[in-house]
């Protein structure tokens, strides 16, 4: 997440300890990396790394609240939100709602109001400062789900739902329009998501498919 001329890099799945150890991904789903004829463990991750864009620095950031892995972040106004994702307790990968709020001034993380859903999924800010919530996967099914989220008084809305389910998948704001591509089960397919009208249309535009 960029805030200012500082890049924040949180959580995510990572070798257990400090050593480095280069990830592949092919090998993230069985939670495992070989390493020098050995296997090393993976899990959730809570570290924080700021890279700072004019010294050309890194640093460690404070930890985040929970250890997590495919959650949305999104910085506005000063704050980074980190919303839902996946997290580990005791052995055991759960989907949740919660919401963790890093002040970049401070460096304080505090917690939000939580989602309506909870969910693995991506969120982008759009304009009028507001943060759109759409899709994700509940760790059992994909959703339709747009939630929007206000920064300003940290409440939640629900808008009218995608045409169709969405997981896995990118998204960006242009215009008034959200553009979600990359779905688990469609990769070729874009979905556009009208803001003014609340209403989704899908197209196959023939790139190459990826998630």
């Amino acid at each position: 997440v960029q805030a200012g001329e500082k890049l924040y890099l949180l959580g995510g799945l990572g070798p257990v300890g400090d050593r480095f150890t280069r990830i592949d991904s092919r090998d993230a789903r069985n939670r495992t990396v070989a390493n020098g004829g050995s296997t090393e463990r993976m899990e959730a991750m809570a570290s924080v790394e700021i890279v700072d864009l004019a010294t050309r620095t890194v640093v460690r950031g404070p930890e985040m609240l929970e250890a997590k892995q495919q959650f949305a972040a999104v910085q506005a106004g000063g704050k980074i939100y980190v919303l839902g994702g996946t997290q580990e307790r005791d052995g055991q990968r759960s989907v949740t709602n919660s919401v963790e709020v890093l002040d970049v001034v401070s460096g304080k993380w505090s917690r939000g109001k939580p989602a309506p859903t909870p969910r693995s999924s991506v969120a982008v800010l759009v304009d009028g400062g507001f943060v759109l919530y759409p899709g994700g996967y509940t760790g059992r099914r994909a959703l339709t789900d747009v939630d929007m989220f206000n920064p300003r008084d940290g409440t939640w809305r629900s808008l009218p739902p995608l045409g169709k389910s969405m997981s896995s998948h990118s998204v960006v704001f242009l215009g008034h329009h959200l553009f979600l591509f990359g779905d688990y089960d469609h990769p070729e397919e874009l979905m556009a998501y009208d803001l003014k009208t609340r209403e989704s249309e899908v197209f196959t535009l023939g790139y190459t498919n990826a998630r």
